[in-house]
């Protein structure tokens, strides 16, 4: 009597059992990569950190993905000056920001609950619109501290070394890290119109992306590097999102309202981009929405009638909030489902090993 276990059962089904063992180790190997080209984002979609004015001036404040869990995390000392344009670092845990606390525009660093405030620029002139490197070891930032127009400059994370990037008669502001850490976008009206370039992350070859009337501002990368998201009033009227490739082509407009839209930026899992809207008659109240990557999906999330500006998304390990995303879950599923159908394989091939010595 044949058994399902015996040689003659192997024999006359092995091209049937190589090719599942193929296409399990097939699916395996897509999971493993797919999983590794993954790991590369800065992770899942934490906390959105902004500005909100009070009234007398801007403070730095975080909230969940969802709108829910406001908190206020700088408390400026001087109730006339802002704390403007955080930026997280890659791994969280830190936020960067510029101040005029202590008399200028200077860059500060903290927690990411708010403590350990600690003051990194100390010049003449403007420092602001920080961002961390992926690796934490270098902030990008722009600055007039050499008098005149705003440059790119960049400075160890601890506020040691800075170096200056650009060198024109125009101004270069808002820079932003690519998530490899080779390059960095930013804007410039160096060619008449605010415009983005990319530059490589020691300031050389700067190559332009975008060439149209009006303004491109407000740079950030996506997750993967591919795209960049920006505002514009290209098409006239109000500035919209749009997103381009990194190489500058293919840009597409996102939004489509009578309000102006600006400061936009991916989620960490790139399903999402979080945006400032100018709501209200006279569009003069700022408020945060997030919407799908594709501009789809709108959701608003805060309605305070103050003015909230500039945010940015906190990545970590595992999403909080009222958002969770597919890719969150994929992201964590992804290795246990590779490593079940590799067990698999390594079992089958064993089996057939010791029955094909019977």
């Amino acid at each position: 009597m044949e058994t399902s276990l015996s040689p003659m059962y192997f024999k006359r089904y092995f091209f049937s059992i190589v090719m599942s063992i193929t296409l399990i180790a097939c699916v395996s190997f897509t999971l493993l990569s797919t999983q590794t080209a993954l790991a590369t984002y800065p992770g899942g979609n934490g906390l959105i950190a902004f500005e909100r004015n009070l009234g007398s001036n801007d403070e730095i404040h975080t909230m969940n993905p969802d709108g829910s869990g406001l908190t206020r995390l700088t408390f400026n000392p001087d109730p006339n000056s802002d704390d403007d344009d955080p930026h997280w670092s890659a791994d969280g845990s830190k936020i960067v920001w510029d101040s005029e606390r202590d008399s200028g525009t200077e860059i500060y660093i903290m927690n990411s609950d708010g403590t350990g405030v600690t003051r990194l620029t100390d010049t003449e002139g403007s420092n602001a619109s920080p961002d961390l490197s992926p690796d934490g070891r270098k902030i990008a930032f722009e600055s007039s501290r050499d008098g005149g127009n705003d440059e790119i400059y960049v400075m160890n994370s601890d506020g040691s070394n800075p170096t200056r990037l650009t060198s024109n008669n125009d101004g270069d502001w808002d820079p932003v890290w690519s998530p490899d850490g080779s390059k960095i976008a930013f804007e410039t009206d160096r060619d008449g119109d605010e415009e983005i370039y990319i530059m490589n992350a020691d300031g050389s070859n700067p190559t332009r992306l975008t060439d149209s009337s009006g303004y491109n501002s407000n740079p950030d990368w996506s997750p993967d590097g591919r795209k960049i998201v920006f505002n514009s009033d290209r098409d006239g009227g109000a500035s919209e999102i749009y997103v381009i490739n990194a190489d500058g082509t293919n840009p597409t407009r996102i939004t489509t309202n009578s309000w102006s839209d600006h400061d936009p930026a991916y989620s960490p899992d790139s399903s999402m981009i979080v945006f400032a809207r100018d709501v209200g008659t006279d569009q003069s109240d700022e408020e945060i929405f997030v919407m799908n990557a594709d501009g789809t999906g709108e959701v608003r999330l805060t309605d305070d009638q103050l003015g909230d500006d500039d945010p940015s998304w906190q990545p970590i390990s595992n999403p909080v909030g009222g958002i969770t995303t597919s890719i969150n879950k994929y992201n964590i599923l992804a290795p246990y489902i590779a490593l079940a159908f590799l067990i698999g394989t390594i079992t089958t091939i064993t089996i057939i090993k010791k029955r094909s010595q019977v």
